[in-house]
Parts: structure tokens; C-alpha cells; sequence
């Protein structure tokens, strides 16, 4: 077996990199009184490699965060999908719990603004093996804030994780293992963040 390498990928780097520079912009303690607790039902869409041979499939979740400031949050991001095998038709569960840091380009009533964010990605397959492993995670969106206590947002993002096809016999050896791949979870999502 050859030796792995335990330097993280560019793209690994380049995402924890961006949180923690999203997270160096929180305010200092002076600014908590702007501090506010964020919930948000979340639908959506997500989208999968095509070698795990899983079609397109809604999505539901929730969002739970702090506003530190006007221009930066701090989410854990829930979202859950059961897309279908398009050969077989089994069901795959797959779920991602996301740490995500938001930071607001613009802070008016429409306000776009970027993600970077580090969490993990569960694959509940019916008719394979299944497995779990972190992800980072880079996208974008747009809030628009007609109320004083709500917004209504929309955003895209990917989720990059590591992955490795296995083969396995009936009785559950490993026959062949192909070589690691980064693959990507393309997700769409829409919600009302409710401000507390």
C-alpha cells in the first residue's frame, strides 16, 4: 500500500483558511449587545457525483446560529436527502451537518454574502457499504431583509469530501481498492432565518 501523504489537499487548506479568517472577524465582547440567535427551516436541492450513480433529490434542514455582528454569523447547517440509485432504485440516506461562517458583503435590505465552513457528510446507502467523512465546505447566497426580525435567503454551495471506491466480496473482504478522490455534494437552499 503506498504511503499517504499527511499534508491536507489545496482545497482543504484553502477552505479551513477561510474560516478561520471569517471567524477573525467576529466583534470584539464590547459589540454583543448586536448579538442575535438565527433559526431557519431550510428546503432544498442537492445534487452528487455522477460515479455514486444517485439522482438530483429535494432536501430538508434546519439552521441554528449567532449574529455577532450585522455583517457576520456563525450557522450549524442540518440537511438531510434520500435520493434513489438511478440503476436500482434503492434509496440512499445521506446527511451533512455543516459549521458554517457567513460573512455579509453588503449590510442593507439585499445583502449577499459568501460561506466557508468545515463539517461532515453520513452516506446511509441500502444496497452498498456505508460511510461518513468531513467536508469543507465554500459557497454563496443572497438575503434580502424586508423585516426588522427576518430575512428570506437563498444560497448554492459544495461540499468537498475524500472518497474511495471499494470493492467488496459477499462475505465482506475487500477485493480491490481504487485510488482517493475529492468529490463534491452540490447543494441548493432556501429559507426564513428568524432573528431572537
Amino acid at each position: 500500500m503506498p504511503a499517504r501523504s499527511l499534508i491536507p489537499p489545496v482545497w482543504m487548506r484553502l477552505g479551513g483558511a477561510l474560516f478561520v479568517a471569517a471567524l477573525g472577524l467576529l466583534p470584539s465582547r464590547a459589540a454583543h449587545a448586536e448579538r442575535t440567535l438565527i433559526v431557519a427551516p431550510v428546503i432544498g436541492l442537492r445534487s452528487f457525483e455522477d460515479k455514486l450513480d444517485l439522482g438530483d433529490e429535494a432536501a430538508i434542514g434546519a439552521r441554528l446560529g449567532i449574529g455577532t455582528s450585522e455583517r457576520v454569523a456563525v450557522l450549524v447547517d442540518y440537511v438531510h436527502t434520500a435520493p434513489a440509485r438511478k440503476s436500482t432504485g434503492q434509496l440512499a440516506y445521506i446527511t451533512g451537518l455543516r459549521t458554517l461562517a457567513q460573512v455579509r458583503v453588503l449590510t442593507g435590505e439585499v445583502r449577499p454574502y459568501v460561506l466557508a465552513g468545515v463539517g461532515g457528510v453520513l452516506f446511509n446507502f441500502s444496497d452498498a457499504n456505508d460511510t461518513a467523512g468531513g467536508a469543507v465546505t465554500l459557497g454563496a447566497g443572497v438575503e434580502v431583509k424586508p423585516w426588522r426580525r427576518a430575512a428570506l435567503f437563498a444560497e448554492g454551495s459544495l461540499d468537498f469530501y475524500r472518497s474511495r471506491e471499494v470493492l467488496y466480496s459477499t462475505t465482506g473482504d475487500i477485493l480491490s481498492s481504487g485510488p482517493r478522490s475529492t468529490d463534491q455534494i452540490a447543494t441548493l437552499e432556501a429559507g426564513v432565518a428568524l432573528e431572537f
